[in-house]
């Protein structure tokens, strides 16, 4: 029958507008109808801020004050266009007829700075990590300080010119954000709607966001990824061919936070790179790959992965080597990359090393892996937690941490001589928990 979906659709909306059912409901009676939904959602995976070059200045605070790519998305001006949402409102029928209250599906307002400021003032902040997030007014003033300090530079469109332009460092010492028929604009104050130093669709550069404040490492406790081994042809991220060394093909383990491990491997690493025994290529500033000349990496520092880096490396002029753990394609694209870098940006970004190269110059034999499964060291922890279960069920653990740790890593050592070695303290890590509530009276 001609118009009967369109029909019923109404018919819902008109009773959710007076009140007399929810949103909850009318949706459960058009699945029942066989209706579409009645709330149009996007789905978060084909929305990632984080392939993004550019983000919008409610975009760059909420990636300070959270740290995460859902705060972001939810501040995207082409995610926020595909969403609608449910409003509970009163309304009048007529110019002065009764007054009803009901639900109405409206599309979400557009993102402005101070929505978001208004929004992160009624949220409640106890669970966060307060290492990895601020209130969104502190992230707005630190977005400024960067700005103003030249650590990287935004775009805007100049309002007496209508070009997009670089906003200078020093201009941004008195601009302030105002909202106008919704986009923000940014001026000197609220009076000065002509003349110079006005912006709109100010624009910041997303990588340098995410290099300044960093993310929080989603896992408690530190594992290395899985690893990559140099086999077949081609190139592989630096990261791994770091992992490969450190790890001497996957036969050791160690506390991936641990610096004194990374410290030699990258000064043998960079050593070989500079003398050109490995190939290197990358992605230069015209955005092409390229071969990366050996002396790039003469006398380079070094951000190691799973480290903070100090704020004078961050922060100077001085180009260092920035090394993040490869855990995925879309976080490397995506600007999680090796890349020679300053405060300015990325000279060369995703750097990778040669296979052929690698294994040549660091062959450790894998044959004799008896899992099959090369470079796993979660397998050997899984292999310690155990044992911690059996020696714990039997009453038969050490008086110290310590001396538990030594004891599970000799007995490894003597079962499973083919297993990743792990360190003390990477061992220590990962049972302190367990060891405590096993030792715990009971």
């Amino acid at each position: 029958m001609p118009g009967i979906f369109p029909d019923l659709r109404d018919d819902l909306f008109d009773q959710l507008k007076y009140g007399k059912i929810t949103p909850d409901e009318a949706e459960a009676e058009a699945l029942r109808l066989g209706l579409e939904p009645l709330r149009r959602v996007s789905t978060n995976d084909d929305f990632n801020p984080i392939r993004e070059a550019q983000w919008t200045l409610p975009m760059a605070v909420a990636w300070i004050a959270y740290r995460t790519r859902d705060a972001v998305r939810e501040w995207w001006p082409h995610y926020r266009e595909q969403c609608w949402d449910w409003w509970f409102r009163k309304w009048r029928l007529g110019f002065d007829g009764d007054v009803y209250e009901g639900w109405f599906l409206e599309q979400r307002p557009p993102a402005t700075m101070s929505l978001l400021l208004i929004g992160d003032a009624l949220e409640r902040t106890e669970e966060r990590d307060p290492k990895f997030s601020m209130r969104a007014g502190d992230a707005r003033d630190a977005l400024w300080v960067a700005l103003s300090t030249d650590c990287f530079r935004a775009t805007g469109i100049d309002q007496e010119s209508g070009q997009r332009v670089q906003i200078l460092p020093i201009t941004w010492t008195e601009l302030k954000c105002y909202e106008e028929n919704d986009p923000d604009e940014l001026r000197p104050n609220a009076l000065q709607q002509y003349g110079p130093n006005r912006y709109r669709d100010v624009l910041l550069p997303s990588a340098s966001l995410r290099g300044l404040w960093r993310a929080p490492f989603i896992r408690q406790v530190q594992v290395l990824p899985a690893q990559v081994a140099p086999g077949g042809d081609g190139y592989m991220p630096l990261y791994c061919a770091a992992q490969w060394i450190a790890t001497e093909g996957g036969r050791r383990d160690f506390d991936p936070e641990d610096v004194e491990i990374w410290r030699p491997t990258f000064v043998e690493l960079l050593a070989v790179l500079s003398s050109e025994m490995v190939r290197v290529v990358g992605i230069g500033k015209d955005g092409l790959r390229e071969p990366v000349a050996g002396h790039f990496f003469a006398g380079l520092q070094v951000d190691y992965p799973f480290n903070e880096p100090t704020i004078e490396l961050f922060m100077g002029e001085e180009f260092y080597l920035r090394s993040y753990p490869y855990d995925d394609e879309d976080d490397w694209r995506g600007g999680f990359s090796d890349a020679i870098t300053n405060r300015q940006g990325d000279y060369w970004g995703r750097l990778m090393v040669n296979k052929a190269d690698v294994a040549k110059r660091w062959p450790f034999d894998q044959s004799d892996m008896r899992t099959g499964v090369p470079g796993r060291p979660a397998l050997s922890a899984q292999l310690i937690s155990d044992e911690l279960e059996r020696r714990g069920a039997e009453g038969a653990l050490e008086a110290t941490l310590r001396a538990q740790a030594k004891v599970l890593i000799a007995w490894l050592t003597e079962t499973s001589p083919k297993h990743a070695r792990p360190t003390l303290k990477t061992v220590e890590n990962r049972i302190r928990d367990r060891y405590r509530e096993l030792r715990a009276p009971k």
